[in-house]
């Protein structure tokens, strides 16, 4: 076993552990965690009597699944995998029948009524094939299925774009829950961002993606692990109130189940291609300004009024001046994917399937870079008739298993992106399943699982010369962890170091523009990061069908969590240090009872949850550090940088958090054709690991940055809904549901506090507190494939989704004394509180309810988007060509969104008026030929991203006033520097037309 995975530090592992990680990935057995299994339950009758037909057997075809029905013809079918599946009922004296393609969902009852024929001498056998059906009469709150066979259709390259066709979810973000609210589970392991550094931008996000060039995009992503889409069975999005087995989450859960291995070994070959990835908006360099120069303009404008000069000062900084056009690629290389999937029974009780997938892409901007490789292994072993054994492992490798580095654009150092930090990412994980059977009622499940979560970025000096290149990518990353390298590296006097303890913050190294932050020509900060997030999750289930109308289940659930966090940087004149471990735990109990009647389905159900942040809280508010003065020797000659850290006294235990919430859904089945449902839950949800942990254990100096109360409140939601299913005609039906959710300790606060007289030093402590409630109705239409004047079948979605969100706004009469946020040593509150402060208090401020607003950027908004609609069609078209076995599919997929909501500088500000951007329209499309010989399918296709080429604005430069003013008045997104993309690494604009080139092979 490759223990180096776990456990590695900062010492790459070497080739041969690399070379054994493949096969050791493919075969390791491992397992699910949450329940991602369906259930088919039904009636066997006599067709010509209508009278039950007892012992009748009810096999899934190729499984040892199956159920014998009982003296009124009723039988159920727990624990099936999602997929397809034919199922074979059979009896003494009728004829055998199988039904085709059964549709199986996780955490839905396949209703399925069989009919069986008498037997006469000569009649054949029965098939019939299965449809899917409009309504599902099972689903007591919303729910979103993407299907293995709707992600080969669409004009998508992974699960992340998959989710657009949920008409509940905008770029991530859930009926108003931020994107860390959402979980996301791949066959049970929680593959969801703790973490999440995107949230904590106040201080820390700022501050690296101003003097350090790293990107908030860098760190935007959700989910820390991705499987190839040729390896998923089934996506299931949900919306709405969740059953009482799912963990916490108060936005949404998004659950992926992967195929399994069954039956004859089949397989699918990938290839996808586009030559180059062009963007929107003007050119980062030759792009007019509104002044009408180029940033190239006055770039070289600068270089030749320097050399002019002709000093040896000027001289010197002119060399500095390096950069020439075609310097960086941008945008002008290739995008390639491959990705190969195979999968069947090994032996009769042995299935496996596993994928393979690599990504490469230079990006759109210059001297981007990302590189991918994708590993997922499923194995299934019936140890007896009743024992099975369920396996799953996958690797995510963003570069930090093999050793390639990845590289982000940033704005700020575009002239020298030699001083942007490179990074390394990865995931692994493993799991195990036990599932026993007691009988054909009732079982029970086991399940252990580890994830571990890598990230590594900083500076590579491939060959030890000191100096930072363009293209050195192998190697360690240079640590700063010893004087040597320390030395080696940094200076603020010796300007011939790479790195200054003062990045952008050197004139002698900067340029002259612009005025609100000069771009560095060299000398950026040293910086190294290093962090691990392990999680090891057991978790035990038990599930009973204890009468054909009770299927009782319950079972608990425990997380235990190592965060390790390492980071060393230069700025403002200082070395700082930001190193410490934490292990918080959640645990989870719950118990259900799914309660199915012909005129009524009940999911009721009650889950305790609890969360312990494994860390402790400041002891005095207003004595919260002690100073260690610590001597540095720096690079230049008797060059000594001397540091006061400020070290955070921390020894006040964190206390559990706890919340019981209720779950219940009901679905009212009207008929056949029409059901209603009504949900209710009451969730919570831990904040970020960063909102809790980030900057809390920093060394920091003068004023402390802003620190974020490790004991705050779990965010808790308490959702209702209700909907209606309906189907129109054999063809279409309908589902309109409407929701309302409120959100407590939604809204970041702070308190600002001066510890002691005479010292002008004050630093914030944030927490959350407060509320926001998100309102909403969806509709979803669904079709069936129409023939077409027998030229083509189309089929395809329709949703439509309009909602709102409102947070409370902390009021102005803070500064009249109404909501007290400051506190002082001076003023008496240091004895008045006992070193404590009242977070309490918080709870009782006034403010007033507004529509909530991105703070990071627009490109990070979703929940302000009040109009939502998305269409996907299906066109299938038979041979045109009599005998050849060839056949043609275009898809279509249309997104379009009403405009981000953002603050008006110009308006009255006691109006709250909002401003609303342009609508968001874009179309991709497949267009497919698929050509068969025998069990082999050969399906070349083209596909197009945004095919009208629409320039859709998701974004404005909010930096400046000036930059406000374009936006409000004239709007121009890209402000007064011509920013295509943000300081911040955010862009003002969605992608330009892309054209991609593949082809497919099913074997």
């Amino acid at each position: 076993m490759n223990f180096c995975l776990i456990y590695k530090t900062t010492r790459r592992c070497d080739m041969n552990h690399k070379i054994l990680l493949l096969p050791f990935l493919i075969i390791f057995i491992t397992s699910t965690i949450y329940t991602q299994t369906g259930k088919i339950s039904g009636r066997v009758y006599n067709e010509a009597t209508n009278e039950p037909i007892p012992g009748a057997n009810v096999i899934l075809e190729g499984t040892r699944l199956g159920a014998a029905a009982d003296m009124r013809g009723n039988y159920v079918i727990l624990n099936i995998p999602p997929g397809k599946y034919d199922v074979v009922i059979s009896a003494v004296g009728f004829v055998k029948t199988t039904i085709r393609n059964v549709i199986v969902s996780a955490d839905k009852t396949t209703f399925l009524d069989v009919a069986l024929k008498e037997e006469v001498i000569g009649l054949p056998e029965v098939v019939v094939q299965a449809e899917r059906p409009l309504i599902d009469i099972s689903q007591t709150s919303s729910r979103a299925t993407i299907t293995s066979d709707d992600i080969s259709a669409l004009p998508i390259a992974n699960f992340q774009e998959a989710l657009k066709v949920s008409p509940s979810n905008y770029s991530g973000y859930i009926r108003g829950g931020r994107r860390y609210e959402t979980k996301y589970i791949i066959e049970g392991i929680d593959i969801s961002d703790k973490y999440y550094e995107a949230f904590s931008g106040n201080y820390g996000g700022n501050l690296y993606t101003t003097y350090h060039g790293l990107s908030l995009t860098f760190r935007e992503n959700v989910n820390l692990a991705d499987v190839g889409v040729g390896a998923i069975e089934e996506i299931n999005v949900n919306s709405g109130a969740s059953s009482a087995e799912l963990s916490q989450a108060t936005g949404g859960v998004v659950s992926i189940t992967l195929k399994e291995g069954r039956g004859k070994i089949s397989g699918k070959a990938y290839f996808r291609y586009a030559s180059r990835l062009p963007h929107k908006g003007p050119d980062l360099y030759f792009g007019q300004l509104p002044d009408g120069s180029t940033a190239a303009d006055k770039y070289f404008g600068e270089k030749r009024a320097l050399e002019a000069k002709g000093d040896p000062a000027s001289l010197a900084k002119a060399r500095l001046y390096s950069w020439t056009p075609g310097k960086y690629w941008y945008g002008n290389k290739p995008t390639i994917e491959l990705e190969t999937s195979v999968g069947g029974s090994l032996f009769k009780d042995l299935g496996f399937f596993t994928d393979i997938r690599f990504y490469e892409t230079h990006g759109r901007f210059p001297n981007e870079f990302n590189r991918q490789l994708n590993i997922t292994g499923k194995l299934t072993y019936n140890l007896t008739p009743s024992i099975k054994l369920t396996g799953i492992g996958f690797i995510n490798d963003q570069g930090f298993y093999f050793g390639w580095k990845n590289r982000v654009f940033n704005e700020n150092y575009k002239f020298f992106l030699e001083g942007v930090p490179k990074y390394t990412k990865g995931s692994f994980a493993i799991s195990g399943k036990l599932t026993h059977a007691l009988s054909s009622k009732t079982f029970y499940e086991i399940q252990v699982s580890l994830l571990t979560s890598p990230t590594e970025a900083g500076f590579v000096d491939s060959n030890g010369d000191g100096k930072v290149e363009l293209n050195e990518d192998k190697g360690e990353f240079i640590k700063f962890s010893t004087p040597e390298e320390i030395r080696k590296y940094i200076s603020k006097t010796d300007k011939t170091k790479f790195f200054t303890t003062t990045p952008r913050n050197e004139s002698e190294s900067e340029a002259s523009f612009p005025s609100s932050g000069p771009y560095p020509l060299a000398r950026p900060g040293a910086y190294y990061e290093y962090q691990r997030l392990t999680q090891v999750n057991v978790k035990g289930d038990v599930k009973s069908q204890i009468t054909n109308n009770h299927l009782v289940s319950a079972g608990f659930d425990l997380k235990f969590y190592k965060l390790t966090h390492l980071r060393r940087y230069t700025v403002v004149g200082r070395f700082d240090v930001e190193d410490y471990v934490v292990k918080p735990y959640e645990i989870g109990f719950y118990v259900q009872d799914k309660i199915e009647y012909s005129g009524i389905i009940v999911n009721a159900g009650l889950r305790a949850d609890a969360f312990n942040a494994g860390a402790s809280e400041i002891d005095n508010y207003f004595a919260p550090y002690t100073v260690k003065t610590e001597q540095i020797q720096l690079g230049g000659a008797n060059e000594v940088l001397t540091v006061n850290r400020y070290i955070l006294r921390r020894n006040t235990a964190v206390k559990t958090k706890w919340l019981i919430g209720p779950r219940l859904g009901i679905s009212h089945p009207i008929s056949d054709k029409a059901s209603m449902y009504y949900s209710f839950s009451r969730s919570m949800q831990i904040p970020p690991f960063s909102a809790l942990y980030a900057d809390a254990y920093a060394e920091m100096h003068g004023t402390l940055p802003n620190i974020w109360l490790v004991d705050q409140e779990p965010l808790k939601s308490t959702i209702y809904e209700m909907g209606l299913q309906y189907v129109i005609s054999n063809y279409f039906g309908i589902d309109v549901s409407a929701y309302y959710k409120t959100i407590e300790n939604y809204v970041p606060l702070a308190y600002g506090v001066t510890p002691r007289p005479g010292v002008a030093i004050t630093y914030f402590i944030r927490f959350n507190g407060g509320y926001a409630d998100s309102r909403g109705i969806e509709l979803t239409l669904n079709s069936r494939a129409l023939p077409i004047a027998n030229l083509f079948k189309l089929s395809g979605k329709l949703t439509y989704a309009y909602s709102y969100i409102k947070s409370l706004v902390v009021s102005p009469d803070a500064l009249r004394g109404q909501n007290v946020t400051a506190f002082s040593t001076l003023g008496g509150d240091s004895a008045k509180y006992g070193g404590k402060l009242p977070f309490e208090n918080a709870r009782y401020f006034a403010g007033y309810e507004m529509n909530v607003v991105s703070n990071l950027s627009s490109s990070f908004t979703g929940y302000d988007r009040p109009h939502r609609i998305n269409l996907s069609l299906f066109f299938d078209f038979p041979s045109p060509f009599k005998g050849i076995p060839i056949d043609f599919r275009l898809s279509t997929f249309t997104t379009a969104a009403s405009g981000f909501l953002y603050p008006l500088i110009l308006a009255d500000p006691r109006s709250r008026k909002l401003g609303e951007g342009p609508w968001n329209i874009r179309t991709d499309i497949k267009l497919e030929a698929g050509y068969s010989i025998g069990r082999i399918r050969i399906s070349p296709y083209l596909e197009i991203k945004n095919l009208f080429d629409r320039e859709n604005i998701i974004g404005y430069d909010r930096t400046t006033d000036e930059g406000q003013l374009l936006w409000e008045q004239k709007k121009i997104p890209t402000g007064p520097l011509g920013l295509t993309v943000f300081r911040d690494g955010t862009s003002a604009f969605d992608i330009a037309r892309e054209i991609y080139f593949g082809i497919s092979i099913n074997f």
